[in-house]
């Protein structure tokens, strides 16, 4: 209508209402204003300008963000408009898509997680639900925010979402849950929440993309215990089975074979699918489903398939009883098959051919299985293999063959017959480091029958020892593995010991820093325990006793039961240094020729023939054993990796052996002999003459105690031992040597007569322990079969009951004669 004119002497009406003003916004900082704007409209149109602009590129996001548009937009996710709601949300979702928005997210302290939480309950729009299902996918791509989401409660809420009638929801929904599943916090806790069943019934549908999530999440929630025994339970095994076998599921196949090889870690997995379901008399009983798993293991199925299918068999294979189940259903041959292809012009994919050596190797781990690979021309196929030219076959090959090697004698005379070995030596020398490793457990189970150990050496053996020089730890510890087994023979031991380098080798890596090498190389040690005079006197001489010896006295991360025996070995394989590390010598520890005591050591002594070379010192002598002819000997190298005991470590004979030993070294290289013992070898001539015949192990004791004070000056009071050890000073002297041969000392103190009574206890068969304590003192205890201290100081042939006493220089002084 018209509005009318005022009339004549009226005042016309003011209209104070705001008139709207089109407004042309020029950049996105008053855009983020206008998100604060009360009005409805306003916002709206802001944040959908926004949400497009942030689209665009990735410079949009990072500008918006720098301008604080993470505080409105925000805000807004708890709006009552759903609208806003709406908007807002899908702005969010688009903002994070860029790693700055999401660290800027989480370092802003707004209560961002709360109002998504809401988003995503039953009573809001689907548009909210979905846009808050990727602003958390968008988030959960990073740790810190993954757990974030879970603590504040999100879980439950997006499994519900699961179930959504709409698929925009339901697809959102499980690509977030694929993404919390890699928590362990999340798979723990999707089996209480019920979306196990949810999660299965989408491999039903349509699409392809839900379907592939789906499986992702199977397999994923696979790696908690009880969500895979609740998986196995709903049928999900043969599910996944029929799935892959369908063709129009061709595009999932893939992950369907992951998720199957996820379950397949349950222990009764392989049995139940290799169960044969019947469906009545009249009808033919369909494949079982492992039946129908390896069929899939074909040249007919993609090469992706058949990936998929050797991973599972490969994984499955783990446990003994499904290695027991798949030879039943000849899983072996059929692996065997897929090794060299019958057609020269149309060979196999080489990852297939790899995935099937790894498949092979995991059933060969039973003897049974491995068995069947050399009764089916196995082992020659994959002895082909090792010449093949991708090096993923050819390490996959021998690795397979290392395993049925280990499990089956039979299997290491086929690789000799076949002429394989060459191509396995050649292999530990040549290959990439990985395939070196495994060339070396194949040939330690070669070495394992006397049959194959004499056709692959010495040529193995000189391989092995050049991989001790690499630097990688695994090839090292295989390699020192197999030259255990090959210390166990005679001959090899003495190639070993010809060799330069193997036992410096040897010596040296006791010393890494890696307790599976530490370990392999204290098996190495045992491994050589029969030969003391060769490979274990060397290996002492090289520092190995002294490593073992230091290594035994601190916490180390290294099997201390490894060290301990090697320990054991090395020290027992030389009396010398067993006596002088650890000051006792057992009855069953003989003493023979060559035998030396230079005093208490921390560290093992050194040769004989250097102590004889030194200065002659006012310190103890050194004790020599030998009745045996002269021999000459090659002058003795200084150990190169001896170990100095600290100032405050060393022993007073240390301190003099280390202090005559420098600028005192002999000069001349010539040969020297091991000086001779005459008056011992006329001793032991006494022994066998006049205490043999006397009966009773404790008369024959008391009486040798008697003989041995005799041949070293008689009974000696307590107040003059001290002077029973200058005799030795002048013989020193005269000889012009440390090295006194005990059969020279007439004047001898508890040392003397405590080693000279060991040493011809044995030709009595005595058992007798020679035990050192402070200040010099020895004791010789006896067995009869209690055991009984011997007297050969004060009381000659007196026999003391031990009755647990600490044997103590003291000792005497609380038995008086």
């Amino acid at each position: 209508a018209t509005k009318m004119p005022p009339k004549k002497g009226e005042t016309p009406a003011v209209d104070d209402t705001f008139k709207r003003v089109d407004l042309a916004v020029g950049d996105a900082k008053t855009l983020i204003l206008a998100l604060r704007a009360s009005e409805t409209e306003v916002c709206s149109k802001a944040c959908d300008a926004l949400e497009r602009f942030a689209d665009t590129s990735d410079r949009n996001k990072l500008e918006l963000i720098t301008s604080g548009i993470l505080e409105p937009v925000v805000k807004l996710l708890a709006s009552p408009v759903p609208t806003l709601r709406n908007q807002s949300s899908l702005c969010l979702s688009t903002l994070l898509a860029h790693i700055e928005a999401r660290q800027a997210l989480h370092k802003s302290g707004l209560p961002y997680l709360e109002a998504v939480l809401q988003l995503v309950g039953p009573d809001q729009s689907v548009i909210s639900q979905e846009n808050a299902c990727v602003i958390l996918d968008r988030l959960a791509s990073e740790y810190v925010h993954r757990a974030d989401i879970i603590k504040a409660g999100l879980l439950p809420p997006v499994v519900a979402l699961l179930a959504s009638q709409t698929a925009e929801v339901k697809r959102a929904a499980i690509r977030l849950l694929h993404r919390l599943l890699d928590e362990f916090d999340a798979r723990a806790t999707l089996h209480s929440l019920n979306a196990l069943p949810s999660i299965v019934a989408m491999l039903d549908t349509d699409f392809g993309e839900l379907q592939r999530t789906a499986l992702g999440c199977i397999a994923k929630a696979a790696k908690n215990a009880d969500n895979l025994a609740a998986l196995v339970e709903l049928g999900v095994l043969e599910k996944l089975i029929a799935f892959v076998a369908a063709k129009e599921n061709r595009t999932s196949h893939v992950q369907g074979l992951a998720a199957l090889c996820a379950l397949l870690a349950e222990p009764s997995a392989v049995a139940r699918i290799s169960a044969v379901v019947t469906s009545g008399k009249d009808k033919e009983a369909p494949p079982a489903p492992l039946a129908t798993l390896l069929g899939f293991i074909t040249p007919s199925c993609e090469e992706a398939v058949q990936l998929g299918a050797l991973a599972c068999v490969a994984r499955a294979a783990t446990s003994p009883a499904n290695r027991a189940i798949f030879m039943e259903f000849k899983a072996e041959t059929i692996l065997i098959a897929r090794l060299v292809s019958d057609d020269p012009k149309a060979p196999f994919p080489p990852a297939v051919v790899a995935a099937a050596c790894k498949a092979l190797a995991a059933l060969c781990k039973s003897r049974p299985n491995s068995e069947v690979l050399g009764n089916n021309f196995g082992i020659q196929k994959l002895g082909r293999l090792l010449v093949h030219e991708s090096e993923d076959v050819v390490g996959a090959a021998c690795a397979a063959l290392a395993v049925a090697l280990e499990q089956t004698p039979s299997n290491r005379k086929l690789v000799v017959e076949a002429d394989i070995a060459p191509r396995i030596i050649a292999l530990a020398g040549e290959a990439r480091v990985e395939t070196k490793a495994v060339a070396a457990s194949c040939i330690g189970s070669l070495a394992q029958s006397e049959f194959s150990r004499h056709a692959v050496k010495p040529a193995a053996i000189d391989g092995l020892i050049a991989a001790l020089a690499t630097e990688d730890s695994v090839l090292q510890y295989e390699a020192l593995r197999a030259l255990a087994v090959f210390a166990r023979d005679a001959d090899s031991r003495a190639h070993l010991y010809n060799d330069g380098n193997a036992l410096k080798a040897v010596a040296a890596l006791l010393l890494r820093n890696d307790p599976n090498v530490v370990r392999a190389a204290c098996l190495f040690v045992c491994a050589c325990a029969d030969d003391a005079a060769g490979c274990l006197a060397r290996l002492t001489e090289l520092g190995a006793l002294t490593t073992l010896h230091g290594l035994a006295q601190i916490t180390t991360p290294f099997s201390n039961a490894y060290i301990a025996a090697a320990y054991k070995t090395l020290h027992d394989s030389s009396l010398t240094t067993k006596f002088a590390l650890t000051g006792v010598l057992d009855v069953f520890d003989h003493i023979t020729d060559g035998f030396y005591d230079a005093g208490k050591l921390t560290a093992p002594p050194p040769p004989l023939q250097k102590l004889s070379q030194l200065a002659v010192d006012a310190g103890r002598p050194v004790l020599l054993i030998n009745i045996a002819k002269p021999e000459a000997i090659a002058p003795t190298p200084d150990p190169q990796v001896e170990q100095k005991a600290t100032k405050s470590g060393k022993t007073k004979t240390e301190k003099v052996l280390s202090a005559s030993t420098q600028g005192h070294e002999a000069k001349s290289p010539a040969p020297w002999t091991v000086p001779v013992d005459t008056a011992l070898s006329a001793l032991v001539a006494r022994v066998q003459s006049e205490i043999i015949p006397v009966e009773g192990a404790g008369a024959r004791a008391a009486r040798l105690a008697m003989l041995v004070s005799e041949c070293t000056g008689g009974s000696v009071p307590l107040a003059s031992v001290s002077d029973y050890e200058l005799d030795t000073a002048q013989i020193k002297k005269t000889l012009g040597s440390n090295v006194i041969p005990v059969g020279l000392i007439k004047r001898g103190s508890y040392r003397v007569r405590a080693l000279l009574f060991k040493f011809l206890a044995a030709h009595l068969d005595l058992p007798c322990v020679l035990q050192r304590a402070e200040y010099g003192c020895c004791f010789n205890v006896v067995h009869l079969p209690d055991p009984f201290v011997v007297d050969v100081m004060h009381a000659p042939g007196r026999l003391v009951p031990l009755s647990g006493q600490a044997l103590t220089a003291s000792f005497w002084d609380k038995h008086p004669c």
